[in-house]
């Protein structure tokens, strides 16, 4: 496996919020996204993915804190698992 990005993560969290039809709004003033979306959270030498409640007031844990790869992993593995949902549902 090649080696993931930071820009890799962002790509593919972009990709994650079109799947569930969220849209990040980054906010200048206060340097943060706004409105329900996913994103990421970096400390400690590791990463996790969060979403953002719809108005803002806070985050969820979606994943545990892991290597870029083993979030790269685990985000695809939910766009792969909410993209079958989709098309059994049509």
């Amino acid at each position: 496996m090649a080696r993931i990005t930071e820009t890799d993560l962002e790509q593919f969290v972009d990709r994650l919020n079109s799947v569930f039809g969220y849209k990040r709004k980054y906010v200048k003033s206060k340097a943060e996204y706004k409105g329900k979306a996913f994103d990421l959270n970096y400390a400690y030498g590791g990463v996790k993915l969060v979403v953002y409640g719809k108005t803002g007031s806070g985050i969820r844990e979606v994943s545990g804190r892991g290597t870029k790869a083993e979030i790269y992993d685990y985000i695809d593995a939910m766009i792969v698992g909410v993209e079958m949902y989709k098309r059994r549902n049509k």
